[in-house]
C-alpha cells in the first residue's frame, strides 16, 4: 500500500525540526540498545559472546567480547556539524550520514546518495560484529 500523497499546506519546517540531528542520534542510541538485547538473547553458536553498550558525549559504541579474543567494537559518533559517522577499532569500517526530511515527509539518514530508515542504517553498521565471528 503506498502512502498517501502529502497534503500542499504540508508543514515542512515543523517536520524538519522534529527531524533534528540531536534527536536522530538520541534515537539512533536507544534503537542500537534495543538491537544489542535483542542479539545478547539469541544463543551463541560456538563461542562464549558478550555485547555491550557504552555511552560517552556525542558518541557510543557497541563492544563484541568473546572469550580468548580482543574485543571488537563499533563507534558512532555526531560531530559538531551534524554529521553522523560509524567506525570500527581499526577504520577499516566506516559509515558516514546526514540528516535530511525527504520528498515524502520522512526524516531519513543520508548515506551517499541513499536515504535509509534509522533500521537499515543499524544493519549497516552492526551486522558484522553482530554476526561475524574473526578467526584471531
Amino acid at each position: 500500500m503506498a502512502d498517501a500523497p502529502l497534503p500542499e499546506n504540508f508543514r515542512w519546517v515543523s517536520a524538519r525540526a522534529m527531524c533534528s540531528v540531536p534527536q536522530v542520534f538520541e534515537q539512533l542510541y536507544n534503537d542500537v540498545i534495543s538491537d544489542v538485547e535483542e542479539r545478547k538473547s539469541i544463543p551463541p553458536r560456538n563461542a562464549q559472546v558478550n555485547f555491550t553498550v557504552t555511552k560517552g558525549r556525542g558518541n557510543f559504541s557497541v563492544v563484541r567480547e568473546i572469550l580468548g579474543l580482543i574485543p571488537d567494537s563499533v563507534n558512532f559518533a555526531l560531530s559538531r556539524d551534524g554529521i553522523i559517522t560509524v567506525h570500527d577499532d581499526d577504520n577499516t569500517f566506516q559509515l558516514t550520514a546526514t540528516i535530511t526530511l525527504n520528498n515524502d515527509g520522512k526524516c531519513r539518514l543520508k548515506v551517499g546518495n541513499d536515504e535509509l530508515c534509522l533500521w537499515q542504517f543499524r544493519r549497516m553498521a552492526l551486522e558484522k560484529l553482530f554476526f561475524v565471528l574473526r578467526s584471531s
